[in-house]
């Protein structure tokens, strides 16, 4: 947590360049068969200049990793990535 880590950026600029609403999704489980299903609306200016494009999907970006650390946080066992996310160091 707290630690650069590389996501992919590929749906923030969809949602930029269509200028369509970008929602990040959760299913935590709470209890056995009790479940809080979550929508998460990334804001951001769409459509704006395209110089200023980059700053917009870092902004983006940078508000997925949050959420998505926010919710590991508050329920840790529910997570598990199918690949490395963060390279061990040397």
């Amino acid at each position: 947590f707290g630690e650069p880590a590389p996501f992919p950026t590929t749906a923030p600029y969809l949602a930029d360049i269509l200028e369509i609403p970008l929602l990040q999704f959760f299913c935590l489980k709470r209890s056995w068969g009790s479940y809080d299903i979550i929508f998460e609306p990334l804001s951001f200016d769409s459509g704006g200049p395209r110089d200023e494009r980059e700053h917009r999907i870092k902004r983006l970006t940078e508000q997925y990793a949050r959420n998505l650390e926010h919710y590991a946080k508050s329920a840790p066992y529910n997570w598990f990535n199918f690949h490395d996310v963060w390279e061990l160091a040397p």
